[in-house]
């Protein structure tokens, strides 16, 4: 488990960017201490550096949001999700890798 400033560190997002993903809902809320201090677990930093991976890759929010829709993204099992959830989101990658 680490703070706000150690996932930043991990994930290359500054600390406002990870709020701002917090409140647009584009990630769930971490886990919190009892003084208030977000706390993120190992599985959150993976989510956060697979969301890195697509921003890198060019994908906007909303396209990023597709992905993050799915129960299954957020517990990062990209294939176990049905078979219609997984084309979709290789339907969005495909689209952007030929423009």
């Amino acid at each position: 488990m680490c703070t706000i400033t150690e996932a930043a560190v991990k994930t290359g997002f500054s600390t406002g960017t990870l709020r701002y993903y917090e409140r647009i809902g584009l990630v769930k809320k971490p886990q919190r201490k009892p003084n208030g201090v977000r706390i993120y677990t190992k599985g959150d930093i993976q989510l956060l550096q697979a969301l890195a991976c697509l921003k890198e890759a060019g994908l906007s929010l909303d396209e990023i949001s597709s992905f993050m829709k799915d129960n299954d993204w957020h517990e990062l099992g990209f294939l176990d999700g049905d078979d219609i959830s997984n084309r979709n989101k290789v339907s969005i990658l495909e689209t952007h890798c030929r423009n």
